[in-house]
């Protein structure tokens, strides 16, 4: 389903993507950018962060398309839970 959506709203992570999230890595780690481009490409795990990035944007979109309706629970005695 994941991919269906990747696909289907063009969220696939690119290289400049996955460049700037080392970027951001390195500097919150405070490690060479290189040494961790290459800890990323060397383990695999590069996969792993494209996916993370990838479920970010499809959150993200989920909640620029959201539509969030607030509901006044005090005016609804009938919706309160009551626990003993």
């Amino acid at each position: 389903m994941k991919n269906k959506l990747v696909e289907q709203e063009n969220l696939s992570v690119g290289e400049e993507e996955l460049a700037a999230s080392f970027a951001n890595i390195a500097e919150s780690a405070k490690e060479d950018v290189e040494e961790i481009r290459k800890y990323y490409y060397n383990n695999k795990h590069r996969d792993e962060l494209k996916d993370q990035l990838e479920e970010e944007k499809i959150f993200a979109r989920l909640m620029e398309n959201a539509e969030i309706n607030e509901v006044n629970i005090q005016s609804q005695p009938e919706n309160i839970i009551q626990t003993v």
